[in-house]
């Protein structure tokens, strides 16, 4: 048990501190969704999880993304969903197309669309002092874990130009959900074409 603990923190590192640089292709989102819930099967089944899975995007949607580091991110993000729950609770992972204004410095706002992937849990939450530091390296509120998995997720959605936010209930659970902005997935999708 000990061997496989020290394993787990030397691959996280690894990712950790010698990121690969992101290589897009066109993905289709609700599939990848699809083998992370096969690959976390044995995990939903061990802790008697419900799993409730909702795609509300359009069924032709592919968005260019590096397929085997952005998997590596919705895995870790879904896995720290599933260890914050006891036996019996629920893991939801939904998509959805948002529109909203956002800006930056240089700009005025503008409406702009998003793909946002959520994945919801009904674990024991995250304290509010607790939330500003849930994307630091190393840090971790639980004992087994190395810190690196949501911090690598962090880093992993920010490079591909999108962010993540959290929200939390203490003993209620959290909802993690993934911006993607679609402008720019197209504009890359274009770019590689």
């Amino acid at each position: 048990r000990q061997v496989d603990r020290i394993n787990e923190l030397l691959s996280s590192l690894s990712k950790f501190s010698s990121p690969s640089p992101i290589d897009k292709t066109n993905v289709d989102v609700e599939s990848m969704i699809q083998e992370i819930l096969r690959i976390l099967n044995h995990r939903i089944n061990e802790k008697s999880l419900e799993v409730k899975v909702s795609f509300n995007h359009p069924k032709d949607l592919h968005l260019a993304l590096d397929a085997e580091q952005f998997q590596q991110a919705m895995y870790n993000i879904a896995m720290n969903a599933i260890d914050a729950m006891e036996d019996n609770g629920t893991l939801t992972i939904s998509t959805e197309i948002k529109k909203e204004f956002r800006s930056d410095e240089s700009e005025k706002p503008r409406r702009m669309s998003f793909f946002t992937i959520s994945v919801q849990d009904t674990g024991h939450g995250i304290a509010e002092e607790n939330l500003k530091h849930i994307f630091d390296p190393f840090y971790s509120p639980g004992e087994r874990k190395t810190g690196l998995g949501l911090s690598l997720a962090h880093r992993i959605i920010t490079e591909h130009g999108g962010n993540i936010t959290v929200e939390s209930e203490v003993n209620t659970g959290s909802l993690f959900t993934i911006w993607l902005p679609i402008d720019s997935t197209d504009k890359d999708k274009r770019n590689a074409a």
